[in-house]
């Protein structure tokens, strides 16, 4: 991962690097208390480069997906009804990840925000 906005020290960067350093994508509200090495209070939008040359088609479910999850880490989620429409969008996302990526703090709700 890069640092795009050039605000991370190295040292910081090299502990995130530890953690994600294969990762696509990922959003993490309060990312120091996951990475207790990290020196300093962190929100951290990850994506990996791989992607910042790939069509909008592809990347932009992702990129919600990521969102939905900072939104749930706030306790922002809106409050509504989730439609059958909601439902399968969700399991068209949820089949497109790889299974290891299910580990890495999908609790079911993301895909309903």
């Amino acid at each position: 991962m890069v640092d795009l906005l050039g605000n991370i020290d190295t040292r910081s960067m090299a502990i995130i690097n530890e953690r994600f350093f294969d990762t696509d994508a990922g959003f993490r509200i309060s990312a120091q208390k996951a990475l207790k090495r990290l020196p300093v209070r962190a929100d951290i939008f990850l994506l990996n480069t791989d992607y910042f040359e790939q069509p909008a088609p592809d990347v932009d479910p992702m990129l919600v997906h990521e969102i939905c999850h900072g939104l749930d880490q706030l306790n922002l989620a809106p409050p509504g009804q989730i439609t059958d429409l909601d439902r399968h969008n969700a399991q068209v996302i949820f089949e497109a990840y790889d299974p290891e990526a299910w580990s890495a703090g999908h609790n079911g709700r993301w895909d309903s925000i």
